[in-house]
């Protein structure tokens, strides 16, 4: 079988050059978010301080906007690591997914949380374990249950990989954060497109068949009786 293995490195670079590319794209990308997230945060607190029943029902509104914004994010960032230039649309298109994009995260928090409640080690396993399960719920479009299978898969043999290109991905964000915080500019979207990278070389050489939406379980055989 063909090695797994990837390069911290090797990935890294790639994310760079196509973060290079589209630079401008994604500062764009950044100001958006940045506005969304911001007057959002305004006007929850000053409904809340009106009302309370008002403040749930903003809170409410503002996951279901910030999932949707979340997947277009997810979105952009595959296409961009894929060579292609993303678009801005995607930031709002992408309600088709939305419910099991919700489902997923839940079902992915509480199983984490669950694991560091009863040992930081199973929390760890189980967080790396399940990393891409909303990956795959907005790449693939499979259900919560589905995702989380598919991932446990992609990631069979290849944890410890995992863990350690994360540790190296919050290294370069903390540089960014020490480089006045300017530096976050370039080092949120190199982290999140080199992430998408890991997750397109973790995709290659698993059947996911009977994990795509609209699959059926293999037929089980029943062996004739005399």
């Amino acid at each position: 079988m063909e090695s797994r293995a990837f390069s911290d490195s090797a990935i890294l670079r790639a994310a760079w050059q196509r973060t290079k590319d589209r630079l401008g794209f994604l500062i764009i990308v950044g100001i958006i978010l940045a506005i969304f997230f911001g007057l959002s945060s305004v006007l929850i607190a000053y409904i809340s301080t009106e009302t309370a029943v008002g403040g749930i029902i903003a809170q409410v509104i503002y996951y279901i906007l910030s999932a949707v914004v979340s997947i277009g994010i997810t979105k952009i960032v595959l296409d961009i690591a894929d060579g292609k230039e993303g678009a801005l649309i995607d930031l709002i298109t992408h309600w088709n997914v939305l419910l099991k994009y919700i489902g997923v995260t839940i079902v992915y928090a509480v199983v984490v949380y669950v694991g560091f409640f009863l040992l930081l080690f199973p929390g760890v396993i189980w967080m790396l374990k399940f990393f891409f399960a909303p990956w795959l719920v907005i790449d693939k479009g499979m259900g919560p249950i589905k995702a989380m299978k598919a991932s446990s898969r992609m990631t069979m043999g290849m944890k410890w990989d995992l863990l350690g290109f994360i540790a190296v991905g919050y290294a370069v964000l903390l540089l960014g954060l020490l480089a006045l915080g300017i530096g976050l500019i370039v080092a949120i979207p190199l982290f999140t497109i080199a992430t998408a990278m890991v997750y397109r070389h973790m995709l290659k050489g698993i059947d996911m068949t009977d994990l795509m939406p609209g699959s059926t379980p293999a037929p089980v055989a029943v062996a004739p009786t005399a």
